[in-house]
C-alpha cells in the first residue's frame, strides 16, 4: 500500500506538507534530537513544512496519547485538588492545528510561541493566551500545565513546569 500523494508545485515537483488530513493537528516531518539539551529528555526540534517554506519548534516529549488520550505514566501529576496539571519539563510539548499552519507565517508561529514563552499572554491569561494574527485572525495559545478557571491564578509556573501547549485559531476551539 503506498503512501497519500503529496500536491504537486508549479514545476510538477511533489510538495511536502505538515497538514494531517487525519487529525485537526499539523504533523511535524521531521524531528531531530536538540544537542543543547541532555540526551534521554525526548527534547527536539521538530520540522514543520506548508507551501514550500519551512520552520522548526523546540517541542518537549509529548505527555499523552494523542488518539487515546491515556497520559504517560511520568506526565501522570496531578495539584492538591486533583487536576491533572503534567510534570516538570525543562521544554513544554507544542502542538499547532491544521488551520494554523494554514493561514500563518512559520515566523509568526514562532513569534507567538516565544510571545508566551516570555510571559505576554497578549489579551489572555497564563494558560490561555489570546493573540491576533497579522491578518487580524484571533487565536488562542493553551498550555495544559497552567491552564486554570477563568481569573484564578495559574496552577503551576510556566517557565518552570510549561505544560502541552497548543496553538490554533478561535474557530477551531
Amino acid at each position: 500500500m503506498g503512501r497519500a500523494s503529496q500536491p504537486l508545485g508549479p514545476d510538477g515537483s511533489q510538495q511536502r506538507s505538515s497538514l494531517n488530513p487525519l487529525s485537526p493537528y499539523a504533523k511535524p516531518l521531521a524531528r531531530k534530537r536538540a544537542s543543547e539539551f541532555p540526551p534521554g529528555l525526548g527534547i527536539a526540534w521538530e520540522r514543520y513544512e506548508h507551501r514550500r517554506s519551512s520552520f522548526e519548534l523546540l517541542s518537549g516529549p509529548c505527555p499523552f496519547d494523542l488518539e487515546t488520550g491515556r497520559v504517560f505514566e511520568d506526565h501522570d501529576v496531578h495539584n492538591e485538588q486533583g487536576a491533572w496539571i503534567g510534570a516538570d519539563r525543562p521544554v513544554p510539548h507544542r502542538r499547532l492545528t491544521n488551520g494554523v499552519l494554514a493561514s500563518l507565517s512559520g515566523a509568526e508561529i514562532k513569534s507567538l510561541f516565544d510571545r508566551y514563552a516570555e510571559g505576554d499572554y497578549g489579551e489572555g491569561e497564563c494558560g490561555f493566551a489570546v493573540y491576533e494574527s497579522r491578518a487580524g485572525e484571533r487565536l488562542y495559545l493553551i498550555d495544559d500545565a497552567t491552564r486554570s478557571p477563568e481569573g484564578e491564578p495559574a496552577l503551576r509556573d510556566p517557565k518552570t513546569t510549561p505544560g502541552p501547549q497548543t496553538l490554533m485559531l478561535s474557530e477551531e476551539y
